[in-house]
């Protein structure tokens, strides 16, 4: 799953963003699938790695998955635009919820 994520900022909107990630992930995992979120996987590691070894980090868990799964206002992220030209520079299939 792929959705914005500034980790300088931790007021309601944020906490609702969680929120969102979690009842989406916990749909998929219903539906059967495995679901990474680095939103929610990471929730409280923000601060040990930079944003660029997040995206890294991201990409690579990326290559293993069959899909990709944007949420809400992804393309405000800069992270989510980079997950997305890398999904479909892979052939991966793209979905937006």
């Amino acid at each position: 799953m792929s959705t914005g994520f500034d980790k300088k900022y931790f007021g309601t909107d944020k906490i609702l963003e969680w929120y969102v990630a979690w009842k989406t992930a916990r749909r998929l995992w219903k539906e059967g699938h495995v679901v990474y979120s680095p939103h929610l996987n990471n929730i409280f590691f923000n601060s040990i790695m930079s944003h660029s070894e997040w995206v890294k980090k991201g990409l690579s868990m990326l290559d293993v998955c069959d899909a990709i799964y944007f949420l809400p206002n992804w393309e405000k992220s800069k992270g989510s635009k980079i997950e997305y030209d890398y999904a479909k520079k892979k052939n991966k299939k793209i979905v937006f919820i």
